[in-house]
């Protein structure tokens, strides 16, 4: 037997490849085949977890499809390590981290979630990072399925949160959420439409040359206390027209009194951002914007 391929990481030995038959050497964490043992899988991830709750390290890890983080109902969802990553790891089920803690910085950086995710009511207390990180649509399934959605509704950032380059290739729900520091979203691709209606951007955002190829983008009653910024190209799917050309800032608005309401949806039909509302010191102004 050999050390992993990944050992820098996991530490860990790797059995025979002629047993995994796979064509690399990867222990039991690391180990693409769908059908390794799942009780195995579950005391390496918990024996590699810092006790410390300094640092874990999971990148590259091969997630199986009915591997549970936690419980059903379990009070204690919360990963205390300051440091936690996952980068380039796959999820080949449905990762359910609704209504979970993230206490340190965590890195979701060119993961792959193969049956979407849930991170519904979940709160990042620091930088968390999904940049190129890639949320699949089961092919062949029932696209109606609870276990495809890409859930972020009620989710808190409370510190940067970086979504550059991310592919959503099924809808991306993030409605109230909340973020409390910037959030960017340059160069991501929404397939199939998603929702960011009643969200909370407390900082700038930014969805520089985000492609939006299809269905529907909602931003209705979100708030952008310091402005949102969209650059060209905003649309790659054929046979849409309009698009934005030149860098359009949709507000300069810095002060905390202010407000910007976006009321009216965001479709790829008709590229338009309506400003109904700017509310700053008892006084009413209104604005819009048309692509």
């Amino acid at each position: 037997m050999l050390k992993c391929k990944h050992y820098r990481i996991c530490k860990l030995i790797a059995p025979s490849n002629t047993e995994t038959q796979e064509d690399e050497w990867l222990c039991i964490l690391h180990s693409k085949n769908p059908r390794k043992n799942i009780n195995k899988f579950k005391e390496a991830f918990e024996a590699n977890r810092d006790q410390s709750e300094f640092m874990s390290d999971f990148s590259y890890v091969f997630f199986p499809e009915d591997y549970i983080f936690f419980s059903h109902g379990d009070p204690l969802r919360i990963f205390r390590e300051q440091f936690l990553h996952f980068n380039n790891a796959t999820f080949s089920g449905s990762p359910d981290f609704s209504l979970t803690f993230f206490e340190g910085q965590v890195n979701f950086s060119s993961a792959k979630f193969l049956r979407g995710a849930d991170f519904s009511s979940s709160t990042f207390e620091q930088t968390v990072d999904f940049s190129n990180a890639q949320f699949y649509e089961e092919k062949g399934g029932d696209s109606n399925k609870e276990n495809q959605e890409i859930d972020f509704r009620r989710a808190t950032f409370h510190d940067i949160a970086r979504f550059e380059g991310t592919k959503f290739y099924e809808k991306a729900e993030f409605s109230d959420s909340r973020f409390f520091e910037s959030a960017d979203f340059s160069e991501s691709v929404f397939s199939s439409g998603g929702r960011f209606e009643q969200v909370t951007f407390a900082k700038r955002v930014a969805f520089w040359a985000t492609q939006f190829d299809g269905g529907t983008i909602s931003f209705r009653y979100a708030l952008f206390l310091e402005g949102a910024f969209f650059a060209s190209p905003m649309v790659s799917r054929p046979g849409v027209e309009k698009r934005v050309e030149t860098r359009q800032e949709l507000s300069r608005m810095t002060k905390e009194s202010d407000e910007i309401l976006i009321r009216s949806s965001y479709t790829m039909e008709k590229l338009d951002r309506h400003i109904v509302a700017i509310a700053k010191k008892l006084r009413c102004q209104k604005r819009s914007w048309l692509i």
